[in-house]
């Protein structure tokens, strides 16, 4: 359990997932030198709210059976089987489980629920308190492990005694399903490297997960219900289809329902959960929207203490060290208040904070920096604890195109956000420094559309372009895009470049055909100056000039060194 520095090797089962029942057996257990003071308190009561537990979470299509078997009594004390190595725990709970299964005298061959030739678990509650919650060194740890990790799995009732896993008498219920929840492959979500790898990492708040702390949730310290980290790892409840739109999700008491949105780093992603502090979440400390920042990825997520160099993200929830890096947490809670210092700060919405976006704090980014491109908005509660919720994307980049010495795109705002006018600013993608080079504005239009036009750039470069706007609310909103000029063509003379024109079959052009203005493989050139029919032609709002009649388009193309050249080039409009 908590702050356990060694590593332990889960289990996914499959066929706990699969088995209409999953039959599990518990072994009572009491030492020379310690026995039960209340085997109903210390036992019973422990397998009776595991199996109303994990029944609540896996229902409607599975349940749980812990037949606990009578008690046996080994031959050392509770020292004996306690005392920790230097690198170990209990560096005799190998022992302790093989004499309590061969003293057992129990065929527990019905145990196997996949019929692999092993069984699935052997549960053993220890007489007597636990080290982990203070009963010093000498004690029994609570974890979950497989004996073949130390050479000393064993054969019995003709099945392989491996999956093991060990709570004391005085260890809650909590603790009791705790460890049972990681034989279906579910990680700790504690720090559990403690104060080392940078420090103690929140988690997920203590009573947010079964798989934190949330065994101490409340004064009679039940396990909360399974939060949407849990259920989407395993498969269980339902996962809303994300899409803009209105959204209502119920607290997980209720329903067990939640709201997946993925990056585009393949591991990386949100979980969006509702939560009401009743039934099994009655401790969990408060109530609203919760959203969780995942990385599962192969993204860095830095230096570890135990393993001695940089983890990926996938390898932290391979090697239980999900959390041991306070700022770089692989599942994280986006606490609604930045900086809360307990788990009611967390809950969405808070005054003044109903919305999570590009620009809010906490704001909706990847691990790489970028914004996401939606925004969870105006999230509201109602009087029975449901959490409602906009998902909208605030900008759209509607168009882009690229030129060798300039960029056009347009875009639209979320029409509900009531964005006016957008800050552009750009600098270049290779720039670590993320130094802005350029900005403009831009105003909506009357048709909505919003566009830019970015000149002076550099051939063969690319861009990272980013686009904010304020909404009548006051909250700020970005965008951010990559794109890339086009190459100078070598030996190639200047030319006006129309290829982006529709034309007939005969080379003609349409009315209303948009000309970008832009010339090629020019070189050291100071101004191009456009002429149509002798006109003086400007942009318009889209960042293009409109062909509205045949004629004669003409560069006027000034360098540096004073010299002048025109190119012209005859329009047909039909």
């Amino acid at each position: 359990m908590r702050r356990l520095i060694f590593t332990m090797t889960f289990l996914l089962l499959p066929f706990a997932l699969d088995a209409a029942v999953f039959r599990a057996v518990v072994i009572p257990v009491e030492f020379s030198d310690v026995s039960f003071k209340d085997k109903q308190a210390g036992v019973f009561y422990k397998t009776s709210t595991a199996t109303s537990y994990f029944n609540d979470q896996f229902s409607p299509t599975r349940t749980f059976s812990f037949t606990v078997l009578n008690t046996v009594r080994l031959p050392h004390g509770y020292a004996w089987y306690g005392v920790n190595s230097s690198s170990l725990k209990d560096l005799y709970i190998g022992q302790l489980v093989r004499e309590a299964v061969e003293k057992s005298g129990t065929n527990l061959s019905s145990y196997d629920n996949d019929a692999d030739g092993a069984v699935d678990l052997v549960y053993i509650i220890t007489a007597g308190s636990s080290e982990s919650d203070g009963a010093g060194a000498d004690h029994i740890w609570p974890r979950q492990g497989r004996l073949s990790e130390r050479g000393e799995a064993f054969s019995y009732s003709g099945k392989t005694i491996d999956s093991f896993a060990v709570c004391t008498e005085s260890s809650s219920p909590g603790v009791f399903c705790h460890e049972f929840a990681h034989i279906f492959g579910l990680m700790d979500m504690y720090d559990t490297d403690g104060s080392g790898s940078g420090g103690t990492a929140k988690g997920l708040w203590g009573t947010l997960s079964l798989m934190d702390n949330g065994i101490s949730a409340g004064s009679d310290r039940l396990p909360p219900n399974f939060c949407a980290v849990e259920l989407d790892q395993l498969g269980l409840g339902t996962r809303i289809p994300f899409t803009t739109g209105a959204f209502r999700l119920r607290p997980l008491s209720v329903r067990k329902e939640y709201m997946r949105i993925d990056t585009g780093t393949e591991g990386e992603y949100y979980l969006l959960e509702c939560r009401k502090a009743e039934g099994w979440d009655a401790g969990i400390g408060g109530g609203g929207l919760v959203i969780y920042h995942i990385d599962r990825s192969e993204n860095n997520s830095w230096y570890s203490d135990l393993y001695v160099r940089n983890l990926s993200a996938r390898e932290r929830w391979e090697f239980n060290q999900v959390n041991c890096r306070p700022e770089r947490s692989c599942a994280q809670v986006v606490s609604a208040i930045p900086g809360a210092t307990n788990v009611g700060g967390v809950f969405f919405p808070q005054p003044g904070r109903t919305v999570f976006a590009s620009d809010t704090d906490p704001s909706f980014r990847f691990w790489d920096g970028s914004a996401s491109q939606y925004a969870v908005d105006n999230i509201v509660l109602d009087a029975e604890g449901n959490a409602y919720f906009n998902l909208i994307a605030p900008i759209s980049v509607l168009a882009t195109h690229v030129f060798q010495d300039a960029v056009i795109f347009n875009w639209v705002t979320a029409a509900e956000l009531d964005i006016k006018d957008c800050y552009i600013s750009w600098h270049k993608s290779s720039d670590k420094s993320a130094s802005i080079i350029g900005s403009s504005t831009s105003s909506r239009q009357d048709d909505g559309l919003f566009s830019c036009l970015i000149e002076n750039l550099e051939p063969s470069t690319t861009y990272k372009i980013r686009i904010r706007g304020r909404s009548s609310n006051g909250h700020i909103y970005s965008s951010e895009i990559d794109l890339g000029t086009k190459g100078v063509q070598k030996g190639v003379r200047p030319f006006i470049y129309l290829n982006s024109l529709n034309r007939r079959d005969d080379g003609s052009f349409y009315i209303g055909d948009r000309v970008p203005m832009r010339v090629y493989n020019l070189s050291d050139a100071k101004e191009v100056l456009w002429y149509f029919n002798g006109v003086r032609m400007r942009p318009e709002s889209d960042g293009y000039w409109h062909l509205t009649q045949s004629g004669t388009l003409k560069a006027e193309i000034w360098y540096s060194d004073g010299t002048v050249e025109i190119i012209t080039r005859k329009m047909t409009v039909r």
